[in-house]
């Protein structure tokens, strides 16, 4: 499970964490009345691009990248979408207030280069991807290797060529495809945008027979906003570039001070410095960290034995210890001269209400014989503490032999000796195990995660928790800034400080933001989602900085997130809703998951909704986003799904948020 993060730029804030939330209470809605389905004239595809004709295999970084990609464009604050379309076609979409119909139009046709197919190319095509550099213009990048710059208007429905680009860096034979990350207008004719392309570059290898590793390379390039002096293809303008080994999963522009911030599973570094990746420690290096007071080298407390034991010249007593409140009907002891029985009825070989297995023996051999007629057993329930004694009698067969163990050497099933039970030599120590294991349950509570880390996790996840399936939700991310100003980077070490690890469960739906809003995203922590905004601050120099604040929490968000297994993509809106869209690749429509947020930081419950998608005729999901229409008495959010056959219209779900 992920721990929480603790640096200069993620800070975890216990005060907004909830450990008494219980769950999610579903919220049904009417679904007749939220969706409203369009066929599609222009059809999107995800194929148009996986048929070129490229003698590079795809990674699979590549892959999970192509995967969460969302054809949909959304210009901020407005009833506008984009797409391109499988003919290379760039389609505005335009939803009516009143009936909620879209409408398509083609704003542009792209060139598409012709490729024989024994062309010999190394490049890999990528999918279309398109930004607003403002709300008057569209970029688009082909894919292909070109970016082309639109001017809208309205009045009619058109789109004007400013200038058309390519990415072709001086070591370059031929234009690279590249997808389109961010942008951030710098200033007012210009905009820097951060693309990333697959790294071509040949690299020596120290094992010839190893396979060399995927790289790919991100670009800060500059273009005018106003109309080229020719129509030739323009060579790129590039500010920076950068080198890792994943493709970017979310990336923003912040202008406090002006920077890139870029979340990928790995750090960028400059392609010319030794590239530092970061150290994903194994479970056994994992240290705890220390708290006030605390003192870790001290010895941690031992799991006790199952049963603690003494012995006299003609008897052996044993001393099991069982929860006090264990009836003594449950408990169930027979003898005879050479074997034990022993169970507790009504319970299984582990209980949830003790930390060790409960005894249970069946027919188990004794080291040597026994009197049954003598021996007996009895049972201290102890009430004021939590664990009782289950004392076993054993008179010997053989008075004056000394037992070197209990029971019988035995092997495992996988051939292992069986753990042998040192024998108490003092018998006032013999009931010491029952203090010892209240001493090792109370460490359990105190500390449910074993590294210091507090109280476990919150009832909702206590016996619940799968913790191979929690460990598949959400992206590992590293952070790696890049202000606009100085994009050099000093050093890898000091990269590697500011760039801490996290897990990423959402990013904001694309259009639900508004112009000057702070980037924000959820993370996870053990169960829960840290909702976090990046936020300006003041350093000692009197300079500019910035932080990712931890601001609000949706309480047991990943633990609800883990029993998801077909979700494309996890977006939320402000810090009231998350949604969570599955991909609809099974051919029979897909669900959106709605999960909102608690009205009050100590509330137990939440809210959770389902809304039904399409069918077999819909197609897979390919983008979502926010449009905002303008009705009267003011304005109403829907959101877009755009799908392989079908346009999808989802309005009234709880986006009072908004």
């Amino acid at each position: 499970m992920s721990m929480p993060t603790h640096s200069q730029d993620f800070k975890l804030n216990r005060s907004l964490l909830n450990p008494k939330f219980e769950g999610y209470r579903f919220n049904p809605l009417h679904q007749d009345d939220l969706t409203r389905r369009y066929g599609l004239q222009y059809k999107p595809s995800q194929t148009n691009t996986s048929v070129a004709h490229s003698t590079q295999p795809m990674s699979f970084q590549e892959v999970q990248s192509r995967i969460t990609h969302n054809h949909l464009t959304i210009r901020p604050n407005s009833a506008f979408g984009a797409y391109v379309d499988s003919d290379h076609r760039v389609i505005r979409v335009n939803i009516d207030p009143t009936t909620l119909q879209p409408t398509f139009s083609v704003i542009a046709e792209l060139p598409q280069s012709i490729q024989s197919s024994g062309t010999n190319d190394s490049r890999r095509v990528e999918y279309p991807s398109s930004t607003f550099a403002n709300p008057n213009t569209l970029l688009v990048a082909d894919g292909q290797g070109t970016l082309y710059s639109f001017l809208l208007s309205e009045h009619p429905i058109s789109a004007k060529l400013l200038g058309s680009y390519e990415l072709r860096p001086a070591s370059a034979s031929q234009s690279l495809p590249f997808r389109i990350h961010t942008t951030g207008q710098t200033s007012p004719d210009s905009v820097t945008l951060v693309l990333s392309s697959r790294s071509y570059a040949v690299k020596p290898q120290e094992d010839p027979k190893q396979r060399p590793h995927i790289e790919f390379d991100l670009w800060g390039v500059e273009i005018p906003l106003t109309f080229a002096e020719n129509d030739e293809i323009q060579t790129l303008n590039c500010l920076w570039h950068r080198t890792g080994r994943e493709v970017p999963v979310y990336s923003i522009f912040h202008d406090s001070p002006p920077s890139f911030h870029i979340f990928g599973g790995s750090l960028y570094t400059e392609p010319e410095k030794s590239t530092i990746q970061p150290y994903t420690p194994a479970p056994d290096d994992i240290a705890p960290i220390p708290r006030a007071g605390e003192n870790l080298d001290a010895e941690t407390i031992p799991k006790p034995p199952p049963y603690s034991w003494t012995q006299t010249s003609d008897s052996v007593t044993m001393a099991f210890p069982l929860p006090s409140t264990t009836p003594k009907s449950a408990i169930k002891v027979t003898f005879t001269p050479k074997t034990l029985n022993l169970f507790i009825s009504g319970a299984s070989s582990e209980s949830d209400s003790s930390p060790i297995p409960l005894p249970r023996y069946i027919a188990k051999s004794f080291w040597d014989g026994i009197q049954t007629s003598t021996s007996f057993w009895t049972w201290d329930k102890t009430g004021e503490k939590s664990f009782g004694i289950l004392t076993l009698h054993l008179d010997k067969q053989h008075e004056g032999t000394r037992w070197s163990q209990v029971f019988a050497p035995h092997q495992t099933p996988l051939g292992e000796s069986e753990l042998e039970v040192t024998e108490t030599l003092d018998p006032s120590e013999l009931y010491s195990i029952r203090e010892a294991l209240e001493k090792y349950t109370s460490s359990l509570s105190e500390d449910g995660s074993g590294l210091g880390l507090g109280q476990g996790v919150p009832s909702l996840g206590k016996g619940e928790i799968d913790e191979e399936l929690d460990s598949s939700v959400g992206r590992e991310v590293f952070l790696t800034r890049i202000p606009i100003s100085t994009p050099q980077v000093q050093n890898g070490k000091d990269l590697m400080d500011r760039s801490p690890s996290v897990t990423l469960l959402s990013t904001p739906l694309p259009g639900s933001t508004k112009p000057g809003d702070s980037p924000t995203l959820i993370s996870k922590s053990d169960i829960d989602g840290l909702y976090h905004t990046l936020t300006p601050i003041k350093t000692p120099d009197e300079g500019d900085d910035s932080t990712w604040t931890h601001t609000s929490t949706f309480p047991a968000l990943s633990f609800v997130l883990a029993s998801k297994q077909d979700v494309r993509f996890t977006h939320h809106i402000s810090d009231r809703l998350v949604l969570a869209f599955e991909s609809g690749s099974r051919g029979l429509g897909f669900n959106i998951y709605i999960y909102q947020a608690t009205p009050t930081r100590s509330a137990q419950w939440a809210k959770q909704s389902v809304v039904r998608v399409g069918d077999a005729e819909t197609g897979p999901l390919l983008g979502v986003g926010a449009l905002t229409l303008e009705v009267e008495g003011g304005k109403k959010v829907v959101m877009l799904c755009l799908c392989e056959n079908e346009v999808v219209v989802v309005q009234d779900i709880p986006m009072s948020a908004l």
